[in-house]
C-alpha cells in the first residue's frame, strides 16, 4: 500500500508492542486495523530477540502489512542519542520518530516513559496494548470475548492488565 494514499493515522511501535502481538500470533490486528498504519523503526527490529517473533515481524514488513522506517534525520538521531539516558534504544527512536513526524506512539513501557510521552506529546498520541485491543473491538476486528482471550494469553506471558474484562472498558466510556 502506497504510504501517501493511506489515510490511516501513523503509529510508530516500540519493541514491547511488537513482542506482545507476535507472542500471541496476532500481528494481523496491527496489519488490518482500519484507522492505524503501524510503523516499525529499524532499531526496534534489532531488539526482537526471539527468532520466531523476528521472522513474523519481518514477514509482516515484507508483505507491506507493517511499514519499516529508517531514520536518517540528524535531529531525530541526536535526540534519540540524548534520550538513551532515560530509555532503551528502541523506545528512544520510537519516541523521537513520533515526536518529529507528528505520529502516535505505541508502547507499554513503564511510568517514567509514559509520563514523558504524555508530557511532551500528549496523552492522545499514546497507544498501549490494551488500547490497541480496545480499538480493534471498536473496529469490529475482535469481539469482547476474543479480546478477553487475548488478555488471558498475554497474562500467561506475564503481561498484566488492570481490569477483568474488556467489557469494563467499553461500558465505562472506553469508546
Amino acid at each position: 500500500m502506497e504510504e501517501a494514499a493511506d489515510p490511516r493515522a501513523r503509529v510508530v511501535c516500540d519493541t514491547c508492542i511488537l513482542v506482545n502481538f507476535a507472542r500471541i500470533a496476532r500481528l494481523d490486528l496491527l496489519v488490518e486495523h482500519p484507522d492505524y498504519r503501524f510503523i516499525v523503526p529499524d532499531q526496534v527490529l534489532d531488539e526482537l530477540t526471539e527468532p520466531g517473533q523476528r521472522v513474523d515481524v519481518d514477514a509482516a514488513i515484507a508483505n507491506g502489512g507493517l511499514a519499516l522506517v529508517v531514520s536518517s534525520d540528524l535531529a531525530e538521531i541526536a535526540k534519540a542519542v540524548e534520550l538513551r539516558r532515560h530509555m532503551d534504544r528502541g523506545e528512544a527512536v520510537a519516541f523521537v520518530v513520533a515526536e518529529h513526524r507528528g505520529w502516535l506512539i505505541a508502547t507499554d513501557e513503564g511510568r517514567r516513559t509514559r509520563r514523558m510521552i504524555v508530557e511532551q506529546l500528549g496523552a492522545t498520541r499514546l497507544l498501549t496494548t490494551p488500547a490497541i485491543i480496545l480499538r480493534c473491538i471498536h473496529a469490529d476486528l475482535l469481539t469482547v470475548a476474543d479480546a478477553d482471550a487475548i488478555k488471558a494469553e498475554l497474562e500467561r506471558h506475564r503481561f498484566r492488565m488492570a481490569f477483568t474484562s474488556f467489557a469494563e472498558l467499553i461500558w465505562e466510556g472506553g469508546r
